[in-house]
């Protein structure tokens, strides 16, 4: 909770740091990225096992 109200904050007011929480946050999002589409192709091949099947 702390780290995402400073990210916040930073963005809000201009500082020598807001340019490594900008980096910090855009790691965060590639990293939500990266596993939701290993999420979604892993339902997409189970879904494919599973009609070939029947």
């Amino acid at each position: 909770m702390s780290n995402y109200y400073r990210i916040k904050q930073h963005n809000i007011t201009p500082s020598p740091n807001n340019g490594i929480y900008i980096t910090n946050s855009e790691k965060h999002k590639l990293l939500l990225y990266i596993v939701f589409t290993v999420i979604l192709k892993s339902i997409f091949v189970f879904l494919k096992k599973s009609r070939n099947k029947k």
